[in-house]
């Protein structure tokens, strides 16, 4: 298909779309501002995300939407303000399935989502973070 201007439009079939979010990551381990003696700018700590980094759009000024995981995580889902989102307890939260989350939006569409996670809080069922996602995989070892 082609749009007015003669230009492909994507189909959900040829979607190529990596989201990367990591808790906790310090900004100038990809942005190196200057030398400082706890990530010297000649360190690469992570060669294969700085590689994905270098053939990616990146959004350099993001902030969480809570200080802490499950609020900001599933805000961030559900693509609304945490305030906005009905959860199940405070800390370690859970979202029950009529909150809507992006992926879900992304399924409706066709779209084939998958989710990899290395945090006890995001098992599969447990605080609901894993709704819409096709395959939704826990890091084994961690």
């Amino acid at each position: 298909m082609a749009s007015a201007a003669g230009l492909a439009v994507p189909t959900a079939a040829n979607y190529n779309v990596i989201l990367l979010s990591v808790d906790s990551l310090r900004g100038d381990v990809f942005f190196p501002r200057s030398e400082t003696p706890w990530v010297p700018a000649q360190l690469d700590v992570m060669p294969r995300l700085r590689a994905l980094l270098g053939r990616s759009v990146a959004y350099t000024r993001a902030y969480a939407l809570s200080s802490y995981t499950s609020m900001s995580v599933g805000a961030f889902l559900a693509g609304r303000y945490p305030g906005e989102v009905k959860r199940s307890g405070f800390f370690f939260g859970s979202y029950p399935s009529d909150v809507v989350m992006f992926p879900e939006r992304l399924q409706a569409e066709g779209v084939r989502t998958l989710g990899a996670q290395a945090y006890f809080f995001f098992a599969p069922r447990g605080a609901g973070l894993d709704q819409g996602f096709s395959v939704w995989e826990m890091v084994p070892g961690v």
